[in-house]
């Protein structure tokens, strides 16, 4: 049981650091963008058509995208319950 929740903190973790480290580098509307398109071609369903690419708002998720990141690689390393 242990390691099951070990992998699953690892794969969250994983998880977290990979969308942290996509809204950093390529930003909020391209990684929504990406991900609805990718999630749309999955399930076969309506892909997000909103906007991100506000100023304010890109800034502010560049910078919680940091704490993501962070948060990844707590749980990415986290070895005791």
């Amino acid at each position: 049981m242990f390691l099951f929740i070990q992998l699953i903190f690892r794969v969250l973790g994983a998880t977290v650091m990979a969308i942290g480290a996509s809204i950093f580098i390529f930003g909020p509307h391209t990684t929504t963008t990406l991900s609805s398109a990718t999630l749309s071609i999955l399930t076969s369903g309506e892909s997000y058509s909103g906007s991100l690419d506000d100023i304010n708002t890109d800034s502010e998720m560049r910078f919680y995208s940091v704490f993501w990141i962070t948060y990844g690689v707590a749980l990415f390393g986290y070895h005791h319950i």
